[in-house]
């Protein structure tokens, strides 16, 4: 398990600023003329061949096999990314963030200064390097209070004229809780998640979800809104009492693509902004806090857990109407997404199986 905490590098000299920039600049440069050779020939590997097409640089050969990898994995994540979203694949543009490691990094936390932390980075310069000062933030701290060891890998990046190390934190095992409660959690369209206990999370997700459509895709405006409604759900998964949960299950991302395909309640537009790739981030983020807390998440196949009553397992479309369920067997009212994640409990626990006496 890791975790990232971001420091700045504002307490370095000038000087050090400017080696900074220029190993960034040549390092940037030779990282997109590495994607440019692998877009055009795919048989591009980590190799000294591969490296040898590239000979103008003054980065050492360490260097410019670590730009090689990280122009090769850009291409990777950006065809993924591509193919999770049904997109056509255009060829990446590097961002400039440089991912580096224990050959070109090494972290001190206990450095005799006023300062918290230091980076020791290699420079352009053969056998030079510079030691950058930090402090520690309150995500930094609460990793390591955690027994979170802090790895010597950092993604470099400069930001509105300002420079940010994010360092890297890692925990081998997971000892996972053996005693509390066991709950299932529904993602939904106009509340975020619903748990199986009544409690609902991003009560105003519909909001942030309306808001993201009356912009224009790819304006500014629109960016900011997505940053708003992914900053509105990692705020809402804290409302989580994770110290009394041992286990959450939630339906599998592939059952809920199927789902969101067959809802034609909501327009095109709309079905896009609820695509699996936001609930994927949800829950993402969801599981980060389950490892953090020690909870056991599982996805689990259960069809039907909108329609089928928790009560009685009667099965029938027409049972739920928009957000009220209302079995038309055995009468039992709810919450629409409320039942949907006890149906998920209870096929997470074996006691439901789906479909029990669907409706002709």
């Amino acid at each position: 398990m890791r975790r990232t905490a971001t420091v700045s590098l504002k307490f370095t000299t000038e000087a050090k600023k400017d080696q900074l920039a220029t190993l960034a600049e040549e390092y940037q440069t030779i990282v997109q003329e590495y994607i440019d050779i692998a877009w055009q020939d795919s048989s591009t590997k980590l190799n000294k061949q591969s490296l040898a097409l590239i000979q103008d640089s003054t980065l050492s050969e360490r260097y410019k096999s670590n730009a090689l990898r990280q122009a090769l994995q850009t291409i990777i994540n950006t065809k993924k990314s591509a193919k999770r979203l049904g997109k056509l694949v255009s060829k990446p543009i590097f961002n400039g963030t440089m991912i580096l490691d224990a050959k070109f990094v090494k972290i001190h936390l206990d450095k005799a200064n006023h300062f918290d932390g230091w980076i020791k980075l290699s420079t352009l310069s053969r056998g030079h390097r510079i030691w950058i000062p930090f402090k520690r933030t309150k995500p930094l701290n609460k990793w390591l209070d955690k027994d979170f060891t802090l790895l010597n890998t950092i993604r470099l990046r400069q930001y509105h004229g300002n420079w940010y190390a994010n360092l890297v934190l890692e925990k081998e095992t997971i000892v996972f809780k053996t005693e509390g409660q066991v709950i299932g959690i529904d993602a939904g369209t106009k509340k975020a998640l619903s748990l199986s206990t009544g409690q609902h999370i991003g009560d105003n997700y519909r909001y942030y979800i309306d808001k993201i459509r009356r912009k224009q895709r790819k304006s500014k405006n629109y960016q900011q809104a997505l940053i708003e409604r992914d900053n509105y759900l990692r705020q809402e998964l804290n409302k989580i009492d994770f110290s009394s949960i041992k286990t959450i299950y939630v339906e599998d991302l592939k059952n809920i693509q199927r789902n969101t395909k067959k809802e034609r309640r909501l327009n095109k537009t709309t079905r896009k902004i609820l695509s699996v790739w936001v609930q994927a981030k949800t829950f993402g983020w969801l599981n980060h806090k389950c490892e953090e807390n020690c909870v056991l998440l599982s996805s689990v196949v259960a069809r039907y857990t909108s329609q089928a009553c928790s009560r009685c397992g009667h099965i029938e479309k027409s049972n739920r109407i928009g957000e009220l369920f209302r079995c038309k067997k055995c009468s039992f009212t709810l919450d629409a997404d409320h039942q949907a994640s006890l149906n998920i409990l209870s096929v997470g626990l074996g006691h439901l199986e789906f479909p029990i006496t669907k409706a002709a």
